[in-house]
């Protein structure tokens, strides 16, 4: 478990303004195992309510 004064920064950074939930990570696996999702292949998917495409540290970070 994160502390909550490291939550909170964190939570700062985020354009969603918030950390997500557990719930919203268990949401999309439980979409990419079903049939709904049975023609995407090979993608990568970031749940971070927005901070990569908003941060040009992790961009450069990363290699993007």
């Amino acid at each position: 478990m994160v502390p909550d004064d490291i939550a909170a920064v964190s939570s700062e950074t985020i354009p969603l303004g918030r950390n997500g939930t557990p719930q919203e990570i268990a949401d999309l696996v439980e979409f990419l195992v079903s049939k709904k999702a049975s023609y995407i292949n090979g993608e990568t998917i970031a749940i971070d309510g927005g901070l990569f495409n908003s941060d040009p540290i992790l961009k450069k970070e990363s290699g993007y």
